[in-house]
C-alpha cells in the first residue's frame, strides 16, 4: 500500500523558514502546537498540495488558521 503513495518534492531551506512562520501564526491566534516539527509536516503537505491523513490533535490546529487539507 504504502508503494502508491506520491512522493513529495525535497525540503527546501525556504520550507523551513514558512513552517517556523506557521508556529508564529498559530501563537498570534493563541495557537501553541506542541512540537514544532508538525509546523514542518504541515508546510511540506502544502507545498505539495496533499490531503493529509493524520491522528494528532497539533494538525486540527494548525488546520483552523493555515490551508492544511485534512482528510
Amino acid at each position: 500500500m504504502l508503494k502508491n503513495l506520491p512522493v513529495v518534492n525535497p525540503v527546501y531551506p525556504e520550507t523551513y523558514v514558512k513552517a517556523a512562520s506557521i508556529y508564529q501564526a498559530g501563537r498570534q491566534k493563541g495557537i501553541t502546537v506542541r512540537k514544532i516539527i508538525d509546523c514542518l509536516i504541515t508546510q511540506i503537505a502544502i507545498e505539495n498540495n496533499l490531503l493529509f491523513l493524520h491522528k494528532d490533535e497539533d494538525f486540527n490546529q494548525i488546520a483552523s488558521f493555515m490551508e492544511l487539507k485534512i482528510y
